[in-house]
């Protein structure tokens, strides 16, 4: 039962007391909250509003939904809190969400994401064009869902990326290693030929081919350093066979040298 206190009435609902005006300031019916809600323009919330009055009380103050009390049991409460707050969420753009979701592909561009884990980056991009579209043609909703599947899907995209990126530069830079122990064992290849006197004409393919493979080397350090790996592989894969075809002749020289001056 109410309670009078002055020139107001307390009413219990479960835990909750509501303190409302004098009666003679107050409407009581669902139709009231309806009224209410046309009035402060809020369309879609009385139509979520609607099914509920079958089973609950409403009352409304005279001045508006913002003063608006409702005497409901403990769940139907919690029913009507939760259906305003999602009224009112989908009336208003997603903004912070989108504005996340750009953040985040900018994040993963600068990642290298469109290089390095490219189909789903370009996921992310196809949805936060469809969340910017939903969200100009004013169905919120859907925008915020895009908007937050374009914001997982760019920091998909990001790992991603950084695990290939990792996984890149550990290849080049082996590459880089190989290519610099063979020209290593050129150069003592060609010190031992002009110590056992070869003849000129007979190392210079492993000369031609030494200062050939250290030009592509210098460009292949010279992508390393600019975190272009794949083209520093690339540059790699261009030095072809004649480096080791010239290192095993010139070896082979050195071995029928070393023979010949053996038995004399």
């Amino acid at each position: 039962m109410p309670t009078s206190s002055g020139l107001h009435r307390t009413w219990p609902v479960a835990k909750l007391r509501l303190k409302l005006p004098s009666l003679g300031e107050t409407r009581w019916g669902g139709s009231s909250l309806l009224e209410c809600a046309a009035a402060e323009g809020r369309p879609r919330l009385r139509q979520l509003l609607r099914p509920l009055l079958q089973k609950t009380c409403f009352i409304c103050h005279d001045f508006g939904l913002r003063r608006c009390l409702v005497a409901l049991s403990a769940p139907y409460i919690l029913l009507f809190l939760t259906i305003a707050l999602l009224a009112a969420a989908c009336d208003e753009p997603p903004s912070k969400e989108l504005n996340q979701a750009r953040g985040a592909v900018d994040a993963a561009r600068a990642a290298g994401a469109r290089e390095y884990a490219q189909p789903e980056f370009q996921a992310a991009l196809d949805a936060l064009e469809r969340a910017s579209n939903l969200a100009n043609q004013r169905d919120y909703r859907q925008a915020l869902n895009y908007a937050l599947d374009a914001r997982e899907r760019a920091h998909d995209a990001a790992r991603q990326a950084a695990d290939m990126r990792a996984r890149a530069r550990g290849d080049a830079e082996r590459a880089v290693q190989a290519v610099q122990t063979r020209l290593e064992h050129a150069s003592s290849l060609l010190t031992a030929a002009r110590e056992a006197r070869l003849p000129t004409r007979a190392v210079r393919p492993l000369v031609e081919a030494v200062d050939a493979t250290e030009q592509v080397l210098q460009e292949a350090r010279s992508a390393l350093d600019r975190q272009d790996f794949a083209r520093a592989i690339a540059a790699l894969d261009d030095i072809g066979p004649q480096l080791p075809a010239a290192i095993d002749e010139v070896y082979e020289m050195l071995v029928e040298r070393a023979k010949k001056g053996g038995k004399g």
